[in-house]
């Protein structure tokens, strides 16, 4: 999976995430995209990209979780996980909130 198939997924499951909480709770979470361009050519920058992918999908991870955490629907998030956590634990989160 590319970065920006892995900043796609991970946008698309945690939108889904967000919505199913707000109907199915009551809440009024919000999330916000990442939005980074994918640059045309695999050197430096790109690297740079990855990096900044990678941060932002953790930062993002983390923040959604801590508001699910307090509104007392998941369990906080485990620190320092890696993006295949991340994904796991977003695709579990995921169908739990569709079985109601």
């Amino acid at each position: 999976m590319t970065t920006a198939e892995q900043i796609d997924y991970f946008n698309n499951q945690c939108s889904q995430i967000v919505k199913l909480a707000n109907n199915i709770f009551n809440l009024n979470l919000n999330y916000e995209p990442i939005e980074l361009d994918e640059p045309a050519t695999f050197n430096s920058w790109y690297s740079a990209y990855e990096r900044e992918a990678t941060e932002q999908i953790r930062d993002k991870f983390y923040e959604l979780f801590n508001k699910l955490s307090n509104s007392h629907i998941t369990r906080p998030a485990a620190p320092f996980a890696t993006t295949q956590y991340i994904f796991n634990t977003i695709d579990n989160t995921l169908t739990k909130l569709q079985k109601y």
